[in-house]
């Protein structure tokens, strides 16, 4: 993933709205690339750093995005278990249906 495409994504990074499909490059790039990561720590530390809360645990906000990112990672692996599990459907269906079609092509054409 390019640096100008991981930006265009941070908004969606900091809300935890990041698409499934764009996961894995998400997760890589964080834990890749350090200027993208320092803006991703800029942008979270401004959204959540304008709020009232006084306490400690609500100005920590790298551990906060630590957790985001450790939930992004999570949805990574349900999503990716979820695609294992339809492509397996998907093959179980095709067999299902070329088997179909060989039995009846063998019952009745020959």
């Amino acid at each position: 993933m390019k640096c100008s495409d991981f930006q265009k994504l941070i908004p969606d990074i900091v809300g935890n709205a990041v698409p499934d499909r764009y996961l894995d490059d998400v997760i890589e790039h964080v834990n890749e690339c350090k200027d993208c990561r320092e803006e991703l720590e800029i942008h979270y530390i401004l959204r959540y750093g304008l709020g009232d809360d006084e306490d400690e645990k609500a100005t920590d906000f790298i551990g906060q995005l630590e957790n985001t990112i450790e939930n992004m990672k999570t949805r990574q692996r349900r999503f990716t278990i979820q695609r294992s599990v339809f492509m397996l459907i998907r093959l179980t269906a095709y067999t299902a249906i070329a088997g179909s079609f060989i039995y009846v092509f063998f019952k009745f054409f020959l």
